[in-house]
């Protein structure tokens, strides 16, 4: 039986920074055996996989982009069509709109601040910039709040609303 290291994880005993490290180790070690299940030749294909592979499942993502990377290699190849193109080559994956939209955002970072290559752990990355100006400390809604508009919202996207 897998031991469970949330409690662990949650207990205010140091530093996050501190504890976390040991805890990453463990969980290593406990599933040396993982392996992500989205297939990928390069950064940009895990990058592209990864976007599409929100709210539907690994196999799915893999149905999808065989033909995706065969027709786009670059970022500049995402950005060179028209949205309405890219929505009818990810429609699988469902939330096509703004995955096509999130995808053509990243791609053109890529292209204008990395000259068109995944970033790799460093400071200067996009994400590491980007989070803490993200992130929100507080809200002045409550979480009874949240709950109740969340749970009246609908999704946009469904098989009837075809490209």
């Amino acid at each position: 039986m897998a031991r469970s290291y949330v409690s662990e994880a949650r207990r205010r005993v140091g530093r996050r920074r501190d504890r976390i490290g040991p805890i990453i180790e463990r969980l290593a070690a406990e599933h040396a055996d993982a392996e992500i299940a989205l297939r990928f030749e390069s950064d940009l294909e895990l990058l592209v996989s990864v976007m599409l592979s929100a709210q539907t499942t690994d196999a799915n993502v893999n149905r999808v982009t065989p033909a995706l990377f065969a027709k786009y290699r670059a970022p500049e190849d995402y950005l060179a069509v028209p949205q309405a193109e890219l929505e009818r080559d990810i429609f699988q994956t469902g939330f096509y709109r703004q995955k096509a939209k999130n995808i053509r955002g990243a791609m053109r970072v890529l292209a204008e601040e990395f000259g068109g290559r995944v970033p790799g752990r460093s400071p200067s990355c996009c994400a590491c910039r980007a989070s803490p100006a993200r992130r929100r400390t507080s809200s002045p809604r409550s979480s009874a709040t949240r709950r109740a508009s969340s749970s009246t919202r609908t999704s946009a996207a469904s098989p009837s609303a075809s490209a």
